[in-house]
């Protein structure tokens, strides 16, 4: 099954995104663990993928990152 958050459970996905933005929902583990678990209890899959982008070792390593609407 393909997944993709904002068109699989586009409801509970866009609530969190109302309140916080995307980078934010990475580096908090709360709200990433949130999205995380969305398709886990929506879809009753089997696994779950954790929420995370590719930048986020980047910002680690002392980058600058950010994202643009």
């Amino acid at each position: 099954m393909d997944y993709a958050p904002s068109r699989t459970i586009p409801a509970e996905y866009r609530a969190v995104r109302q309140k916080h933005n995307f980078l934010e929902v990475c580096r908090t583990p709360e709200l990433a663990v949130e999205v995380s678990l969305q398709p886990y209890r929506i879809l009753d899959v089997d696994a779950v993928i954790v929420f995370s982008d590719i930048l986020i070792p980047a910002g680690a390593m002392g980058f600058a990152v950010r994202t643009y609407r």
